[in-house]
């Protein structure tokens, strides 16, 4: 059947696009809470108390429970090396049988708890590099839907209709709704072999078919749970 190319058809393509990337995000995206009862964990406590307690260490042992600040949470920021004006905020929280002991002039109101590099472990320091490749993966694959949803725009821009836009580019099924492929495989009486509507003197659409096709095949099986 003939598939006119409307603005809905189109935007409908790109929203799929769109859907493709926030699937693909979210699995990305692990997050940066510091699970409770790990070795991470009890390296962060220590060096938030250390930081905390920096000017008077040897208080914090001596100094009563009931003179102090017990918190079962507290605000946080993780310098990254080398960047000094990127850190990583999060809300350091504790059991509640091992809260953190502070001093009595701190407020949790105040600024985050700031770890610069030189006070993180190696645990520390690996997390970070990990929460690092993490931001650069989201990036890149963000930049690589955008990239696909806008040659897939422009390509469409250049059919008429639907018949002729898969005919050039096959791999565009994947990015179709399957209402618009239900009503192109349905057969009329009339029909007549879809021409491509590009011509000869139309500038040619640059796309990234391995990006295109790579995305689309992997979102395919891991959406199917395969």
């Amino acid at each position: 059947m003939y598939v006119r190319k409307t603005m809905t058809l189109v935007e409908d393509i790109r929203n799929t696009v769109d859907s493709m990337k926030h699937s693909e995000m979210k699995k990305l995206y692990k997050g940066n809470n510091i699970p409770l009862d790990t070795p991470l964990h009890s390296d962060v406590k220590r060096v938030i108390e250390k930081i905390l307690w920096k000017e008077a260490p040897d208080l914090k042992d001596k100094m009563p429970e009931s003179w102090c600040k017990i918190e079962d949470g507290i605000s946080i920021s993780f310098v990254h090396a080398h960047e000094p004006s990127v850190n990583t905020h999060c809300h350091f929280e504790t059991p509640l049988d091992d809260k953190l002991k502070l001093p009595p002039t701190y407020s949790r109101y105040g600024t985050d708890c700031r770890i610069e590099q030189s006070d993180a472990t190696a645990l520390i320091k690996e997390w970070l590099l990990g929460i690092k490749d993490q931001e650069k993966n989201k990036k890149e694959t963000e930049d690589m839907f955008e990239g696909i949803k806008t040659q897939l725009t422009t390509f469409m821009s250049k059919h008429a209709s639907l018949n002729t836009a898969i005919k050039d580019l096959p791999e565009l099924e994947m990015y179709v709704p399957q209402e618009y492929l239900d009503r192109l495989a349905e057969e009329t009486v009339r029909s007549k072999p879809a021409k491509s509507t590009l011509d000869d003197d139309d500038d040619e659409v640059e796309l990234d078919m391995e990006a295109i096709t790579r995305a689309a095949i992997a979102h395919r099986i891991t959406s199917s749970g395969t």
